[in-house]
């Protein structure tokens, strides 16, 4: 059986963040951890393949390298710096179709840090492969993967032929621990590189901070058109009057 497992790496949810540290602090996503637990316990032969591929923003190996202690046999890491989904389950569909035929595809519904869960979609429209969503546990019998997903009212359990794409949700489990063994193989496992350059039409965002002080200043006795200019003279120093002026004008009318 050859098992693909698409994970994430995301910010910690129990740490502090700064400006300095947020780029190097970065860990396994739960939901995707919880992915590659499930395809470590359908794996039933030697030859069985669980190959790793792992959606990062830079070429620091900690977060793959945990995937493989954890029962992956093959890395990819995918070096993508867009932050369009559209274009990276493009590019994850070209990756996974390099690996010629496969049985399965696991992967966290959303990043906790992430509440958008559209990659699983898009893939499943661009394979044409049924996606079976929201599963909270799997089990492999007699040649069918046996799903179990939660609705309003019950539970369900869904018998579904291979190949197929599943994605968890983050599900009350005990997490696994890699051993000592697990550990040292890590270095034996195949690793390989994808660098990926932003598309040119591409949604990118900057971050720009500003450092904003009270004026400590109070006008006293001051007209509205006195006021509106003062206001209007701040927004173009600060460089804000963009789509305000509409509403500043409108003031102006009303008086």
């Amino acid at each position: 059986m050859k098992i693909i497992v698409i994970a994430n790496e995301t910010f910690p949810t129990d740490q502090n963040l700064t400006l300095e540290n947020i780029n190097e602090k970065k860990i396994l996503n739960p939901y995707d951890e919880f992915a590659i637990q499930k395809a470590s316990e359908i794996k039933n032969h030697k030859n069985d393949e669980i190959i790793i591929f792992m959606i990062s923003k830079s070429d620091n190996l900690y977060c793959l390298k945990t995937c493989l202690g954890l029962g992956g046999t093959s890395g990819n890491l995918i070096i993508f710096k867009g932050n369009n989904p559209k274009d990276l389950a493009a590019i994850l569909v070209k990756e996974i179709k390099k690996q010629g035929t496969f049985d399965l595809i696991l992967t966290g519904e959303q990043d906790v840090n992430n509440p958008r869960g559209d990659i699983p979609y898009m893939i499943n429209s661009l394979l044409d492969v049924p996606l079976i969503s929201h599963c909270l546990d799997i089990h492999y019998s007699n040649n069918k993967l046996i799903c179990k997903k939660e609705t309003d009212d019950f539970l369900e359990e869904i018998s579904i032929n291979l190949p197929c794409i599943i994605s968890f949700r983050k599900n009350v489990y005990e997490p696994k621990y890699p051993s000592i063994n697990d550990i040292m193989s890590i270095n034996e496992k195949p690793i390989f590189l994808n660098y990926y350059n932003k598309s040119e039409n591409n949604l990118y965002l900057k971050l720009k901070i500003y450092n904003v002080k009270r004026q400590n200043k109070i006008y006293k006795n001051i007209d509205s058109d006195k006021a509106v200019k003062k206001i209007s003279t701040y927004l173009d120093e600060w460089g804000l009057n963009g789509g305000l002026y509409e509403y500043i004008n409108l003031f102006k009318s009303k008086k």
